[in-house]
C-alpha cells in the first residue's frame, strides 16, 4: 500500500525535542542532513509494504492515545501540554532491538507486528523521506547511544540501528563532567542551539544513555499575519480571560469536523508534506473528550475538504520538561520499562530501561509553527468561504507528516 507524502514550506518555526532515557539504553534515529540537489521540489511518495503501512497506521492511531494519556496526566497549572510521540516511538523501536522476554512481546504487541524486521524497514523508510520531502522544510532527526567505559555494545543490535535508524553507539564516563559536556554539546548541535544546557550534572549511576532529538522549521504555505484587532481575549480553561495576540490568515485550507464533538483545521506548511492542524471543542465539549475521540481512530484525514476560510488564532510559544516514564505502562505496557524490562541484546550487560524525559520547545507564530495531525471526521460539513474560524479557547493541536500518519508533536493549549 502506497502512502504519499505531502509536502509544506519550513523556514522558522523550530521545534526540538530531546527525550532521554538514562538508567536504561536506547538508540535514537540520526538523520544527516540531505544535500540541497537530492532535496524535493514535490512530495515523496513512501513505497509501503503492506506490513509496514498496517505499522504506520498502527502508530498513528498510539500517537493519540499516547497524547491523550499524557495530558490526563499533566498538572492542572500546566497551561500548555505538549509530546512528541513520533520521538517516543523512535526510541521505544530502536531498544527493542535488543529486549528479550516480556519486554520484547510487550514491544511485539505495541507496535502490532511479531517481525521487528517490519518496523526497523518501516523508520528506515521515513527516515529516508521525512528530512527530505520538503526543500523549505528543515527537519532533522538525530540520535545517539551513549554506553558507560567499560561496556560493550553487542554487534547484532549496533547493526541493526545503523542500518534503520543511522545511529550510533559511543562510549564515555557518563558519572563526569567530560560525558555530560559530551551529550550537552550533541543536543545543543541536534537542537540548533534551542537546548544547549540539557544535563545539569554528570549521570551518577547510569550504565547507559540514548537520546533523540526531533527539530522542525516550517514556514506556512500562506504567511499570517497580524489579526484586527490584533489583541483580544483567549478563554482559558479555569474560567478565566487572558488578553493575547492573535494573527489570522485567508487561505484555502483542510476543513472537518466530528459533529457536536470537534471542528478541525489543517493548515499547511510549504509544499503540504507538513501541517498544522487543530482540533477547536465544541461548545460545552472538553478538550479530554476530543482526545478520546481522536485517540478511538484518528486517520480521517481523506475526508477532510479543501475550502477557503479565515483562520483567527493565538500566537504562543512553550519551552520546558516532561516525564514519560509512566507512559507505557498507562498504555498497557508496564515492562518496556523500569524493574522489570529486560534487554539482554543491546551490549555485554542486561540493561534495564529506567526514565524517559523530554525537553520541549515550540513556538507559533506568524511565519510558522508546528503541529499538524490526521484526524478522523465523519460528514465533514463545509464553512462558508466568509465564515471565521477564531481559536479563541482550549484546543488540542498536532504537528504532523498528515500522508505518513506521523505526529511530530501533540498537545493542548488550554491556558495562555
Amino acid at each position: 500500500m502506497k502512502r504519499q507524502l505531502l509536502k509544506r514550506l519550513s523556514q522558522t518555526v523550530m521545534t526540538r525535542i530531546a527525550p532521554l532515557l538514562p538508567l536504561a539504553l536506547m538508540a535514537g534515529c540520526s538523520n544527516s542532513e540531505p544535500d540541497k540537489e537530492e532535496e524535493a521540489n514535490e512530495p515523496i511518495a513512501i513505497d509501503w509494504s503492506v506490513e509496514e503501512s498496517d505499522v504506520a497506521e498502527n502508530m498513528e492511531v498510539m500517537a493519540f492515545r499516547m497524547i491523550s494519556d499524557y495530558y490526563s496526566g499533566a498538572e492542572e497549572d500546566q497551561g500548555i501540554v505538549i509530546m512528541s510521540p513520533y520521538s517516543a516511538q523512535v526510541n521505544m523501536s530502536m531498544i527493542s532491538n535488543g529486549a528479550g522476554n516480556a519486554t520484547l512481546e510487550q514491544a511485539r504487541e505495541l507496535f502490532a507486528t511479531d517481525d521487528l524486521g517490519v518496523l526497523n524497514a518501516m523508520h528506515k523508510k521515513l527516515g529516508d523521506v521525512l528530512p527530505r520531502t520538503d526543500a523549505k522544510t528543515k527537519v532533522k532527526i538525530v540520535g545517539n547511544v551513549w554506553l558507560n567505559d567499560g561496556y560493550k555494545a553487542q554487534d547484532a543490535f549496533s547493526r541493526s540501528i545503523a542500518d534503520a535508524y543511522n545511529a550510533g553507539v559511543t562510549n564515555a564516563a557518563l558519572d563526569s563532567e567530560s560525558g555530560r559536556t559530551a551529550i550537552n554539546s550533541w543536543i545543543s548541535d541536534a537542537t540548533e542551539g534551542l537546548i544547549s544546557e540539557y544535563l545539569p550534572a554528570p549521570l551518577d549511576e547510569v550504565s547507559a544513555f540514548a537520546v533523540n532529538a526531533i527539530y522542525f522549521n516550517g514556514e506556512w504555505t500562506v504567511p499570517f499575519k497580524a489579526a484586527s484587532p490584533e489583541v483580544r481575549k483567549f478563554y482559558n480553561i479555569d474560567k478565566t480571560e487572558t488578553a493575547v495576540v492573535y494573527m489570522q490568515n485567508d487561505a484555502t485550507v483542510r476543513y472537518g469536523e466530528q459533529p457536536g464533538v470537534y471542528q478541525a483545521v489543517e493548515i499547511p506548511f510549504g509544499n503540504g508534506s507538513y501541517a498544522f492542524t487543530i482540533y477547536l471543542p465544541a461548545e460545552e465539549v472538553s478538550v479530554d473528550d476530543v482526545l478520546a475521540s481522536l485517540a478511538s481512530g484518528p486517520g480521517a484525514a481523506s475526508q477532510l475538504e479543501e475550502i477557503p476560510l479565515r483562520v483567527v488564532m493565538p500566537k504562543f510559544k512553550v519551552a520546558g520538561r516532561a516525564d514519560l516514564s509512566a507512559l507505557w505502562g498507562q498504555l498497557g505496557y508496564p515492562d518496556l520499562l523500569g524493574e522489570n524490562s529486560s534487554y539482554p541484546g543491546i551490549c555485554d550487560r542486561e540493561i534495564k530501561f529506567g526514565r524517559m524525559l523530554y525537553a520541549l520547545y515550540l513556538d507559533v507564530n506568524e511565519r510558522g509553527a508546528e503541529m499538524s495531525a490526521v484526524t478522523s471526521t465523519d460528514d465533514a460539513t463545509a464553512l462558508s468561504p466568509d465564515e471565521l474560524f477564531t481559536v479563541d479557547r482550549p484546543f488540542a493541536f498536532t504537528v504532523s507528516s498528515p500522508a505518513t500518519g506521523v505526529v511530530l508533536m501533540g498537545g493542548v493549549v488550554r491556558k495562555l
